[in-house]
């Protein structure tokens, strides 16, 4: 269900926003780790972080088909379940023996962000249950998304911009897995800057709502916000620098995107400084009265007309 429209922008319905999320514990060992690997991943393999895959392992004559959680330490393939992997000997994929002994497993990057609370739980539930096609790239595509905002929310924004010169624009970087090689298209970290600026906005529009009083409890929210704005503006100019020297309906869409972005930036640093100085509740006129007022504005037009060209006074 769309709402009204603010900046240019629709807001978006609650059934399509992020689920909300706990603050995690940054001080924990799993949270560092997790994001640790995330700023130091191969770009290329985040693709293959992002993509659901399903347990390959034979089971009473058919595919077991369980969510896969892990990876094979012995070749990286996330073609195992928990529960199959005891019992296999090699990767259904590359037929690479699987070690005997010590961890067979690790954690997929994804489900580590979970563990570790950077990723909301209810974000993951859903991609557990297997979708028609379309909707399977569509959870894929989520998940990409879910691990950009992550690096959004741990400035790790870089990270992105890197995803956007180093993969998308690399004509070298292709696949024969069309979910992968969909994954490598610029147009979808497009289509997550648009996600992200929407649902900003939908945040921004419960609080400028607020009471005064209210909204001074959330001033810390606001800078979060204005600096997640300017992230985001990062990335698009990256994206523009894809785009550059052609006249294509994308860079037109990129230019929209970066004014109403702009835009909602410079609207909010006003209602921060206004909410720092308490709305300008402290600021006195210097005039006594409005006829004063009214005195010094037809003054200063008169000079600013005589200021003016000299064809545009009238002298008849």
């Amino acid at each position: 269900m769309e709402r009204k429209r603010f900046d240019g922008v629709l807001e978006l319905s609650d059934s399509t926003r992020t689920p909300p999320l706990l603050q995690p514990n940054y001080n924990g060992r799993n949270v560092q780790e997790a994001l640790e690997r995330l700023a130091s991943i191969d770009l290329i393999e985040l693709c293959n972080e992002a993509k659901v895959e399903r347990c390959r392992a034979t089971r009473d004559l058919r595919s077991c088909g369980r969510y896969v959680e892990s990876v094979l330490t012995s070749c990286g393939h996330a073609s195992l379940c928990v529960e199959c992997s005891p019992r296999c000997d090699i990767c259904p994929i590359c037929r690479i023996p699987i070690a005997k002994n010590g961890n067979r497993l690790r954690l997929r990057l994804y489900c580590e962000c979970i563990e570790a609370g950077l990723i909301s739980k209810r974000c993951d539930d859903r991609f557990q249950e297997k979708e028609e096609d379309e909707k399977q790239q569509n959870a894929d595509v989520q998940r990409l998304y879910s691990l950009f905002d992550v690096a959004l929310e741990n400035n790790l924004v870089s990270l992105i911009c890197h995803y956007v010169t180093d993969i998308c624009m690399d004509e070298s970087a292709v696949s024969s897995d069309p979910v992968i090689a969909f994954l490598l298209d610029e147009v979808v970290v497009k289509d997550w800057c648009k996600r992200t600026f929407k649902n900003i906005i939908a945040e921004l529009q419960g609080i400028y709502n607020l009471a005064v009083e209210e909204m001074k409890t959330r001033l810390s929210v606001l800078l979060k916000f204005s600096v997640k704005l300017a992230s985001i503006s990062n990335v698009l100019e990256v994206l523009e620098s894809s785009f550059k020297g052609t006249l294509s309906a994308q860079l037109h869409d990129l230019h929209h995107l970066q004014e109403s972005i702009l835009k909602a930036k410079q609207h909010m640093e006003m209602i921060i400084w206004c909410v720092r100085h308490q709305f300008l509740e402290n600021v006195r006129s210097r005039h006594a009265n409005f006829i004063s007022w009214r005195s010094l504005v037809r003054e200063r037009k008169s000079a600013a007309i005589k200021r003016s060209w000299p064809d545009s006074v009238n002298h008849s």
